[in-house]
Order: structure tokens, then C-alpha cells, then sequence
């Protein structure tokens, strides 16, 4: 018995079981099946068709690259038996996960996961956190499967289960001996009315249908049924009317989510806000998100977000600062404060204030406080110069005085001169900004209401900072990060594409600028947005490394779409997009050696997904060859080369393939003897 198989039992699995074998993973045709469990898209949902319907309600929780999580998902998830089985329940799919760049095209039609079917990722995605603090115990393991009845108890919770029997048996156990039986359904045609009216996501998409192949006549009928529920309309409905070009439907639309009651309406009121609307349609709107900010916390931060974005600031003129950076204006005048603060601030100073020795620390944590003293002996003699208040507060951050940083910071940037191109005036902006969003985090942290001057002048003091000559990529990542955190999609593109004109070989910034292509574009824009770059006469020397970086995103995303084909032949174009870049600058080289080998173990998962065992063996062994050091790195989908591996092996093994079994056991071996951390489970599946 090979050791891996050995290094296994006691888990619970029957002798001479592996993992592996046990929840064997799915095939190219497996994923091609359609997902067969009916799953409701909101826990709302669910709740009123449980108890329509009297049937319980199944949680379940799934998990990216967890074994057993994808074996529920690819396989179990779309065989019959497992669907009627589960169809005596309501049945919701939590999993933090996304597989689709978006959950509604352009017309606002839905897009389902290609995971899971019928819902969409945003919906899979909020029903995590949603049901984690109703039933998970604080504990996040997947996959995971729970019994809800009526009341909202729980019957039974199966997590950490090595057998599919035992999970089968629970759930059914848990009809068979349930007393509470389910009602049968009304019989006869439903009118129009009771089926817009319908929690139900097959009633949902049938009317969804009706829409889309329906002429004007029908889907006035349609938005007539859905103004008869008021403040349960159907959101996704409201989205196709409100997307479409059907002025008298729109505004219907627009109506009704004012009214909504709905959940899943903040989200496409956050989405319309940041378009184009009429004052009062918009005022309107923001209104409505206050409203539901009493059932949906994150509306109140939405509320904030919105208001902050049309807001001005007097404390930052930006057309000043534009004007003032024209004319390269310098008065960073010297005194003896700012003196002190630049021997502060040197960087082997700066380095001591990080050192573990409190001895060491004390020597430069003396300096800003004499720099910091010294500030304020100025003020107090009557300074009026906002250099003063800049040292006070550079010292005070540096001495993690964070509220007298952030006073004296706004002291400061009120007096600067607009287009001041001193470190000091890029310094106090940043503690500025950083205070602000510091502040406006603390809020929503605490779900406390913020004002929205608080967002604008962020956002001025960020904008100020993205011209600075002291800036750097650093403060263009926070500024999107801290933007897509509020919701605020439209302005973070926008800050985000600026930065990266300014700092083109930055890799956080095309991390995220990768993501926001496959947000707006889809996956298939990703590596034709690089290649029209690498076109431009001005192309830096190297963009072909993060194009090839593109393309081993673009081959991630596709798998998870299982466009399996296209995802390999994008993996193809990534090792050979590395290794152009290596011949160009083989400074690269090295760097490109650990994403050369995901590439590697990826084309050897789509090769063992598609059958192709021989081909899946070798894309592994060249993988652990090419750089073993990197054989345990996580992919996008939490699967590492040796995940593979160990997969590829149990593929062998049931295949009786003893000659490639060996080889991969032996590349395993060699592995754990050359460092055996490579060889530990994922820390998400150490519980076990």
C-alpha cells in the first residue's frame, strides 16, 4: 500500500481508502452535466416557501478545491437520485466562491453559476454569511449539510463525513422520520398574479422566461401583476424592466424599488445609483436604501457612499491642486520642527522603529518626540504656517498618536498651498485620507451612521495624492480597495485605470485591474485587453510577464466555467507568454518558475478531468520537476500541484496503471523527502 494511503486512515475512511479514492473527482463529462438540485436564491425565499410548502429546508455549505466539496458539486449535486432525494426539501447552496464575473448581463438577464445551476454567484455568495450566523457555529468546514424545519431548529448538521452513504442515509432519515408532512401543492393553472407572487425560483424563472420571449402587451401584464405584491415584487424582474429600454416599464420599476421589501433589492439600487438618474429618481432611491438599511446593514453604508460621492469638500479645492500642480509649486519652507522631523525620518531611523529590540526602538521613537514637541512649541508661539502642523502630525502617526495625527493632519491640509509637491504635503494627505477611511471603517464596523463629507474628502485628499510626486502604487491600492469595499464599483475603475497609466508595472494594481476587466468584459477580455497593450509603441518591458500572468488568470477562470479546452490552451499561452519574457529579461526567469508550474498542474487536472491519464502524468512529474519548492501553491481554486497529484495517483490506481502510479507516488516520495510540508494538507482541510 503506498505511504500517502497509509498516512490517511484513522479519519474515518474504510481501510486502504484514500481521500482521494473515496470522493474521486469529477470528469470533464461530470461538469458537463447540469447541477439538478432546484437551489432558492434568497434565504427570504426559502423561509416563505418552507413554510407554504411545510417541507424543511436544507442548507448546504460547499467549498473551491476541498475534495470532498468538489465531488458533491461536479457529481453527487447532478445525479438524479441525489435531486429527488433532496427534493423533498427547500434547498439553498451557500459557498463564498465566484465562478461568473458578473451575476446579470447588460440587459439584466440572469447569468447561473456553472457550478451550481440555478442560482447566480452573488446569490450562492450572500447565503454564506447569511446562514453562517444562523447555523454554522462559527465554524466555516465544507462540505456541509443541515436539517431547518419549521421553526427555524436545527434537525441534524453533517460535517466532517468520510462516507457519501452516511451523508445519504442522515438526509434521508431526516424525511422518513420527520412527523410534519408536506402539503401538497395547488392544483389546477395558477393565475399570472400568483405565480409573480411565487418565492418559488422555478415559478421565478418561468415568469423571467415569459418576459424575455414575451411582446410589450405581456410584460405590461407582467409589471401589472408585480405592482399587485407592492413591496414583494420580484427584484430580478424589476431589473429587467429597469435595464430595458422601455421608458413606461422602467420608471415602473424604478417605482416599485422604492417600495421594496426585498433583501436583493439594495444591491440593484446600488448598481442604478451609480448610473445616470434624474435628481429626484436618485433621491428617491437613496431613500429607499435607508429604509432597508434597518433589514440589510450594508444598505447604511450604501446610503453614506452615495451621499459622500456627490458631496464637496472645503478642505480640498481640487481644481486648485490641478492648477497648482501645473505650475510645480514648491514652499516647503524649513524651520527648525520640520529639521528635527527630517533626521526622524531617514530611512535608518525608520528602520529602527520597526526593530523587535524595545531598546533599539527607544533611540528613534526619542527623535519624533522631540520632532513632535518641537512642532507644537511652534504653534503655540504662533506659527500659521501649515508646515508646523505637518510635523506635529507626521510625528504623532509615526508615534501612534492616531487621534492628535489626524487632527493636526487636518489642520494641515487645509493650509496647504494647492500643488505643494513637498513629502511632508504628500505625508499629512496621506495621514489625512488614511484617517478618514480609518474613521468611515470604524463606522461600518460598528454599524454606525458616518457623514458623507467624511467619503468626499477621501476622495479628494486620494485624488491629490494620485498626482503627487511623492506617491506611489501603494496609496492607488488602497484607495480602490477602499472603494470596492463601500460598493463604490464606478469611481474605484476609475482611480484604479488612472493609477496604472502612472505605475504600469505594478503587479497589485494589474491583479486588480484583471479582475476588473473580467468584471466588465468577461473572461474572454482579459488576454485581448493585454495583447492591445503589448501592441502600443509605449508597452512597458514587463507587461509581456503580466500578460502571461493574464493568461494563467484567464485558463483559472475558464476552468471554473468548465470550458475546459479553451482554459488548457490558455495555460499553454501562459508557460509560453513566461518564457518569452524570460528570453527578454531573464531577470524574470525565476520569478516566473512557480506560476509556470500551476500552469503545469493545471493542464494536468484538465487532462485528468478529460480522461487523458498518460498526458496527466506527465504535465504532473514536469510540474514537480520544473520547481518543487512551488508544488504546494494554491491556485485560484485552492487546488496545488500535489492536490493534483494525489489525484491523478487515484485516478492510477483505479485504472490499474501500476507503471504511472509509481512514477507519481515516486515524485511524491521524493517531494516529502525533500521537504515534507509540501505534502500537508491545505490548512482548510486539516480539521478533519
Amino acid at each position: 500500500m503506498p505511504a500517502t494511503v497509509e498516512a490517511q486512515q484513522g479519519n474515518g475512511l474504510p481501510p486502504g481508502v484514500t481521500r482521494e479514492q473515496m470522493w474521486f473527482a469529477p470528469t470533464a463529462e461530470d461538469w458537463a452535466k447540469p447541477c439538478l438540485v432546484p437551489w432558492q436564491r434568497t434565504w427570504a425565499d426559502a423561509v416563505d416557501l418552507s413554510q407554504q410548502t411545510k417541507k424543511a429546508i436544507l442548507v448546504c455549505v460547499n467549498m473551491d478545491g476541498e475534495i470532498a466539496s468538489e465531488h458533491w458539486a461536479g457529481i453527487r449535486y447532478r445525479k438524479p437520485e441525489i435531486a429527488e432525494l433532496f427534493e423533498q426539501y427547500v434547498c439553498v447552496i451557500a459557498s463564498t466562491y465566484r465562478h461568473n464575473p458578473t451575476d446579470y448581463d447588460a440587459e439584466g438577464n440572469r447569468v447561473p453559476c456553472p457550478r451550481f445551476g440555478t442560482v447566480t454567484c452573488g446569490e450562492h455568495i450572500w447565503m454564506e454569511p447569511t446562514v453562517f450566523g444562523k447555523y454554522l457555529d462559527d465554524t466555516r468546514v465544507a462540505p456541509r449539510h443541515i436539517m431547518v424545519e419549521l421553526d427555524g431548529s436545527e434537525t441534524y448538521d453533517i460535517f466532517y463525513a468520510n462516507d457519501i452513504q452516511s451523508i445519504v442515509e442522515t438526509v434521508n432519515k431526516g424525511i422518513t422520520e420527520r412527523e410534519i408532512k408536506p402539503e401538497d401543492p395547488p392544483k389546477g393553472d395558477r393565475s399570472l398574479e400568483e405565480l409573480v407572487a411565487s418565492p418559488d425560483a422555478i415559478d421565478r424563472a418561468r415568469v423571467e422566461a415569459d418576459w424575455n420571449s414575451g411582446d410589450r402587451q405581456t410584460r405590461q401584464e407582467i409589471m401589472a401583476a408585480a405592482m399587485t405584491t407592492g413591496a414583494k415584487a420580484p427584484v430580478d424582474l424589476l431589473r429587467k424592466a429597469a435595464y430595458g429600454f422601455d421608458s413606461e416599464l422602467s420608471n415602473q420599476a424604478l417605482d416599485l424599488l422604492t417600495k421594496s421589501g426585498d433583501d436583493k433589492a439594495v444591491g440593484l439600487i446600488n448598481d442604478l445609483l451609480h448610473g445616470p438618474l434624474e435628481p429626484e429618481r436618485r433621491a428617491a432611491l437613496i431613500a429607499s436604501l435607508e429604509r432597508l438599511s434597518g433589514q440589510v446593514p450594508v444598505a447604511k453604508r450604501l446610503v453614506a457612499v452615495h451621499r459622500g460621492l456627490q458631496a464637496g469638500t472645503s478642505v480640498i479645492d481640487l481644481e486648485a491642486w490641478n492648477a497648482g500642480f501645473s505650475a510645480n509649486v514648491k514652499t516647503d519652507n524649513s524651520s527648525d520642527a520640520a529639521q528635527l522631523l527630517a533626521e526622524a525620518v531617514r530611512p535608518e531611523n525608520l528602520a529602527m522603529m520597526s526593530h523587535q529590540s524595545a531598546r533599539v526602538r527607544k533611540v528613534a521613537v526619542e527623535q519624533f518626540e522631540i520632532a513632535l514637541q518641537a512642532g507644537q512649541e511652534e504653534l503655540k508661539a504662533g506659527s500659521k504656517s501649515w508646515l508646523s502642523h505637518a510635523v506635529v502630525a507626521i510625528s504623532a502617526n509615526y508615534l501612534a498618536e492616531a487621534d492628535l495625527a489626524a487632527e493636526s493632519a487636518q489642520k494641515a491640509v487645509a493650509a496647504l498651498p494647492p500643488g505643494e509637491a513637498s513629502w511632508n504635503a504628500f505625508a499629512v494627505l496621506s495621514i489625512f485620507a488614511e484617517g478618514r477611511r480609518a474613521s468611515i471603517r470604524a463606522a461600518v464596523g460598528a454599524n454606525k451612521p458616518w457623514p458623507p463629507e467624511w467619503l468626499s474628502e477621501a476622495q479628494s485628499a486620494y485624488a491629490v495624492m494620485a498626482q503627487h510626486p511623492a506617491s506611489t502604487e501603494m496609496e492607488v491600492m488602497r484607495h480602490y480597495d477602499f472603494l470596492v469595499r463601500l460598493g463604490a464599483v464606478a469611481p474605484a475603475s476609475r482611480a484604479l485605470q488612472a493609477g496604472l497609466q502612472r505605475y504600469e508595472d505594478s503587479a497589485g494594481l494589474h491583479e486588480r485591474y484583471r479582475l476588473l476587466v473580467v468584471a466588465e468584459q468577461g473572461v474572454d477580455g482579459v488576454e485581448p485587453a493585454y495583447e492591445a497593450w503589448l501592441n502600443r509603441a509605449d508597452a512597458p518591458k514587463y507587461l509581456r510577464w503580466f500578460s502571461a500572468q493574464a493568461s494563467l488568470f484567464t485558463a483559472e477562470q475558464l476552468r471554473k466555467l468548465n470550458r475546459l479546452q479553451d482554459a488548457d490552451a490558455a495555460y499553454q499561452r501562459a508557460i509560453y507568454g513566461f518564457y518569452e519574457q524570460g528570453v527578454a529579461a531573464p531577470e524574470t526567469k525565476e520569478n516566473s518558475r512557480p506560476f509556470e508550474v500551476l500552469a503545469m498542474a493545471g493542464r494536468a487536472r484538465i487532462a485528468l478531468e478529460s480522461g487523458d491519464l498518460p498526458s496527466a502524468t506527465s504535465y504532473i512529474l514536469a510540474a514537480f520537476e520544473h520547481k518543487p519548492e512551488a508544488a504546494a501553491t494554491l491556485d485560484s481554486q485552492n487546488v496545488s500541484p500535489v492536490g493534483v497529484a494525489k489525484k491523478v495517483l487515484a485516478a492510477l490506481l483505479e485504472a490499474e496503471d501500476e507503471v504511472r502510479a509509481k512514477q507519481v507516488q515516486d515524485a511524491l516520495t521524493e517531494l516529502e523527502e525533500f521537504d515534507s510540508r509540501l505534502l500537508e494538507l491545505p490548512e482548510f482541510e486539516r480539521m478533519r
